[in-house]
């Protein structure tokens, strides 16, 4: 299964000109890790994704949100 959950932050983010720094801040993460979350290399865990869709104002299923980045980041 392959999330394109990236392409969407990315999408939000510049269209509310956010850039990636002030993401990063905001979900108390680096800015590199927002690159890799954008580009798809990553899934976030599930408390910077809660962090990211509160940024955005996105409502969430939040037991969708937390199965997805629980299956996304299973090791």
């Amino acid at each position: 299964m392959h999330i394109r959950l990236g392409a969407i932050i990315k999408d939000a983010r510049e269209y509310k000109e956010i850039t990636r720094a002030e993401l990063a801040d905001y979900a108390f993460v680096s800015e590199e890790k927002i690159v890799e979350i954008e580009e798809n290399h990553i899934v976030p865990d599930f408390n910077t994704a809660s962090l990211i869709c509160h940024f955005f104002d996105i409502k969430v299923d939040w037991s969708w949100l937390r199965l997805i980045t629980e299956i996304a980041n299973f090791e």
